[in-house]
């Protein structure tokens, strides 16, 4: 989507481009989060903003680049389970993204506070599959799959897949890290991810996976001490037994179904999200 630039009258508001700023949502290692509004269409916007001058140590700045492939991956996609983007431009000095406005919770949050019932992870687990399979349908890798980066939206019933900051496009190469260096979060890592090697939709595929598993156990499916040890057992030792996790009203084929999403050889896993969707579809309700 190109960059919009567009003319605002100087009226005192604090502004991003054309939408008036209400308030911050959020800081991040990325930038700031603003609440927007474009009162023209009359449409709150979650805006992301990151300034050029920040430096990564005393390496050229990456933050920006993976703020760009952020925007151009999000707006590859047009599915009602990934965010949806508005315009990017740049404004006094800034670099910002407009996103749809997503008024719900980090799937996170709300691991903390509940233990989810097989009607919730069937519902939300069918949404996710799905709206990955439609972002590899485009080429787009997510990389870091993990609670944080799902929203659940409308009063529970609809999970928005978002932060497509580590995303890698189509058979791009890895320019934002040198081969056998990490991208991701721990826990939620697929085996390969581990290794530093290169990833691709069967890696999200697996951290999809332990989501999935936490969805359903209350509990990660690894757990250690410290990066190196969660590290080490997704590399070399199975997942945590969930059959003893499982509440009464999860139907005991979903273990089958996590045996092959979470199997460390690629090659064993489904062979696409669009297959494991259609197995996850067909456990009983």
């Amino acid at each position: 989507m190109p960059s919009q630039k567009t003319a605002v009258p100087d009226d005192g508001r604090q502004r991003i481009g054309k939408f008036v700023i209400l308030r911050e949502l959020g800081r991040g290692a990325m930038g700031v989060v603003y609440d927007g509004i474009d009162e023209e269409l009359d449409r709150h916007a979650a805006i992301k903003v990151i300034s050029p001058e920040r430096k990564v140590g005393e390496k050229p700045d990456e933050s920006l680049e993976r703020f760009k492939r952020e925007a151009r991956a999000i707006a590859l996609l047009s599915s009602p389970y990934i965010v949806s983007i508005y315009e990017t431009g740049e404004w006094e000095g800034s670099h910002y993204i407009a996103m749809e406005f997503l008024d719900g919770k980090g799937l996170d949050a709300i691991l903390l506070e509940r233990r989810l019932s097989w009607n919730d992870v069937q519902s939300l687990g069918q949404q996710m599959l799905t709206g990955l399979a439609e972002a590899h349908a485009k080429g787009v890798v997510h990389r870091d799959i993990k609670p944080a980066n799902i929203m659940v939206v409308d009063g529970g019933t609809r999970a928005k897949i978002t932060d497509f900051g580590l995303a890698r496009q189509g058979d791009a190469s890895m320019s934002l890290t040198q081969e056998g260096s990490v991208l991701g979060t721990p826990y939620y890592m697929a085996p390969e991810q581990v290794e530093g090697k290169r990833t691709d939709a069967l890696s999200d595929q697996f951290s999809l996976g332990l989501l999935l598993f936490e969805m359903l156990a209350g509990e990660r499916a690894y757990e250690g001490e410290d990066v190196r040890g969660i590290m080490l057992k997704i590399l070399l030792h199975p997942p945590k037994d969930l059959a003893p996790f499982l509440g009464f009203d999860v139907p005991t084929q979903v273990l089958d179904f996590m045996d092959r999403i979470l199997q460390k050889d690629p090659t064993q896993r489904f062979v696409d999200l669009n297959e494991a969707a259609a197995a996850w579809s067909r456990l009983p309700s």
